[in-house]
């Protein structure tokens, strides 16, 4: 999708020019590791992925069929 294409070159760009990343940096290794990397975000940080990716959030949110920054408030 676009969101996760603008958040991988957003994140390589960021890499590029040594500036720190709250993604993980391997993330930056392809594309499917980038999707592999904010999956994992998506259900274990979904509070990183949101502030830092909100459209990328929101495109797991409706692929995944659940809202995990619902599910860690009501932990």
């Amino acid at each position: 999708t676009k969101a996760l294409s603008q958040a991988y070159q957003h994140l390589l760009t960021r890499l590029q020019h040594h500036h720190p990343s709250a993604i993980d940096p391997y993330a930056a290794t392809n594309p499917a590791e980038f999707f592999a990397v904010i999956c994992e975000y998506f259900f274990t940080d979904p509070y990183t992925l949101h502030s830092h990716c909100p459209a990328v959030y929101d495109q797991l949110k409706a692929y995944f069929r659940q809202d995990s920054l619902e599910r860690y408030r009501h932990a």
